[in-house]
C-alpha cells in the first residue's frame, strides 16, 4: 500500500504567527524589530543562523521542510542542517547505506549534513541542500540522479545546474520551485503528473508548462497543486476520484481550481487537497471524504474548495499522503494548537473517536470535524503519515503519535501510541 507525503512550501511576508514562534517574546508579543526577527527566526529555523548565501541559498520556502511524514517513516532536519530519519526502511527510505530494518529512533542520513528540508515518500525520499541542490534515494524514481539507477539506499545527487529553494516528492516523481517560483519535475508521468503537458517520464529535472511561478507546491500520489504568485491554486496530473479541481481530469498541464478563492499554502494527499486562504487563515479542503477528512462535519465528496469546520484559523494544513481510502488530516492554528480528523484506525488523530464511518464495506472509527490533540501546545509544523502524525514544538521538539509498528514515532520502542510521545535522541530541531 502507497502511502505518500509532504508539502514544501514557500512563505512570504504575511508569515502565520505560529511559525514566528521562535520571534515572539515570553508574553507572546512581537518585537517593534519585526521585520529584522522575521528573517532572522527563518534563517535560524532553516539553517541553525549560519549565513547561506548564492543564488541557491535556502530561504523561507523551506521552513516547514524541517519535518516530514509518510505511512511508516518520518524525517526531520536538525536546527544545524544534519538530516535524520526513523521508522521502516523497507525501500532504502532511511538514507542509510547500512541494511538497517526498523529503526525506532532517529538515524543520521549518510552525508545528511548541511540540509535545508527533506520531503520523504514510504518509498522514495529527496533533501535540499543549502546550495540549492536536491539529491534522491529510495525507489521508485526512474533513473535517480539521472542515471540508470532505479534503487539506492544512499542519496544520489539530482543532474540540474537549476538552484532549488524547495523539494516535493510524490509517488515516483518529484517537482520541485526554484529561486523565481519556477517549478520543475521529475520522474514517472504516466498521469501526467509532471505539468509538461505529455506522458512522458522524465530523468532531469523539467519545467512545468504554462509559466507561471509559484510560492509553494504540493505533489500527492499522482496529482501535483500549486498556490501560484497571485494566490490562485492550480492542480495538474490524473485528477483523482472526485477530481481536485473540480472536473474529470486536471490533465498534463497546469489547471485552475474553480473559484476565488486566494490561498498561502496548500497540500495534496492521495485523494483530496487542503489550503489555507491567504489572509482569513481559514482552511478549506476538497476531494474525497470516504472518512471525514475533508473537516466539514459530513463524509460527502466535495469538487470544490469547502470550508473546514469550526472556524479556526490555521498556519497550515497537512494531508496524509496515503493510497488508501483510510486517511486523516491535521491543521496547526496561528496560536500554536494542533487538529487533525479523517480516519483514525490507530490514533493518529490524537483523541478518541466517537463515531464510526463506513468506508469499503468497514466501519472505522473516524472524526468528521477538527478535533484538538490535547496536551500539546506551541506547535510550530505538523505532517501526517497513513497511521501516524507528527508535530514539532516551540521547544524544538518532536511529538508524535498513532502506529507505531515499524518505530516511525521515533521514542525507542515499536509501541503504538494515541498520545503524542517524544521524539528520543535530545536533538534539537528548529
Amino acid at each position: 500500500m502507497s502511502r505518500l507525503l509532504h508539502d514544501s512550501q514557500r512563505y512570504d511576508s504575511a508569515i502565520p504567527r505560529a511559525l514566528l514562534s521562535p520571534c515572539l517574546s515570553a508574553n507572546g508579543a512581537v518585537a517593534l524589530r519585526i521585520r529584522v526577527l522575521v528573517a532572522d527566526c527563518i534563517v535560524f529555523a532553516v539553517l541553525g543562523c549560519s549565513d547561506a548565501t548564492g543564488p541557491g541559498a535556502p530561504n523561507a520556502t523551506t521552513l516547514d521542510g524541517a519535518l516530514t511524514v509518510a505511512s511508516d517513516v518520518t524525517c526531520a532536519v536538525t536546527a544545524n542542517g544534519v538530516g535524520y530519519c526513523w521508522g521502516s526502511d523497507a525501500n532504502g527510505q532511511l538514507g542509510s547505506s547500512a541494511n538497517l530494518g526498523p529503526v525506532p529512533q532517529p538515524n543520521p542520513i549518510d552525508n545528511g549534513a548541511s540540509l535545508a528540508m527533506v520531503s520523504v515518500t514510504n518509498t522514495t525520499a529527496c533533501r535540499l541542500d543549502r546550495a540549492g541542490a536536491v539529491s534522491c534515494w529510495g525507489t521508485a524514481i526512474p533513473s535517480l540522479g539521472g542515471t540508470s539507477t532505479t534503487f539506492s539506499d544512499v542519496p544520489l545527487i539530482v543532474s540540474s545546474a537549476t538552484k532549488f529553494t524547495s523539494v516535493t516528492s510524490g509517488s515516483g516523481f518529484v517537482c520541485a520551485l526554484d529561486a523565481g517560483g519556477s517549478a520543475y519535475c521529475w520522474g514517472r508521468n504516466a498521469f501526467g503528473n509532471l505539468g509538461t503537458g505529455d506522458s512522458v517520464t522524465r530523468v532531469v529535472p523539467t519545467p512545468v508548462a504554462g509559466n507561471l511561478t509559484f510560492t509553494t507546491i504540493s505533489a500527492g500520489l499522482v496529482d501535483v497543486c500549486g498556490i501560484a504568485t497571485s494566490g490562485a491554486a492550480y492542480c495538474w496530473g490524473a485528477g483523482d476520484i472526485p477530481p481536485l479541481a473540480g472536473m474529470s481530469n486536471t490533465g498534463p498541464t497546469p489547471t485552475r481550481v474553480p473559484g476565488s478563492l486566494r490561498f498561502s499554502s496548500i497540500s495534496v494527499g492521495g485523494l483530496t487537497a487542503c489550503a489555507v486562504e491567504a489572509g482569513t487563515n481559514a482552511g478549506f479542503c476538497w476531494g474525497a471524504n470516504f472518512d471525514g477528512k475533508l473537516g466539514d462535519g459530513t463524509q460527502e465528496p466535495r469538487a470544490e474548495p469547502t470550508p473546514v469546520s469550526g472556524n479556526h484559523r490555521f498556519a497550515s494544513i497537512r494531508q496524509s499522503r496515503a493510497n488508501s481510502t483510510v486517511s486523516h488530516t491535521c491543521g496547526v492554528t496561528t496560536d500554536g494548537s494542533a487538529y487533525c480528523w479523517g480516519g483514525n484506525t490507530k490514533g493518529q488523530v490524537g483523541s478518541a473517536s466517537t463515531r464510526t464511518c463506513v468506508v469499503g464495506g468497514s466501519a472505522v472509527p473516524c472524526t468528521l470535524e477538527p478535533a484538538l490533540v490535547p496536551s500539546l501546545a506551541d506547535v510550530t509544523r505538523i505532517d501526517a503519515g497513513l497511521d501516524h502524525t507528527c508535530a514539532l514544538t516551540r521547544q524544538h521538539e518532536i511529538r508524535c503519535w498513532g502506529d507505531n509498528s515499524t518505530g516511525e514515532l521515533g521514542d525507542g520502542t515499536t509501541t503504538s501510541s494515541a498520545a503524542p510521545v517524544l521524539v528520543k535522541g535530545g536533538l534539537r530541531f528548529p
